[in-house]
């Protein structure tokens, strides 16, 4: 159990360490940083 737990720990890594998953990351950040500049009550000043 903990032996299959640690490879799926050392798989993560090395995903994440690979550049398509920092860019997928980073696909995700501006999404994220897209909704929280929507959401925001004030308007958006952010060009």
């Amino acid at each position: 159990m903990s032996k299959a737990h640690e490879v799926t720990a050392w798989i993560d890594l090395n995903i994440i360490d690979k550049s398509w998953g920092k860019s997928l990351t980073k696909e995700f950040d501006d999404k994220k940083a897209k909704y929280l500049i929507e959401s925001m009550p004030v308007p958006n000043t952010i060009t």
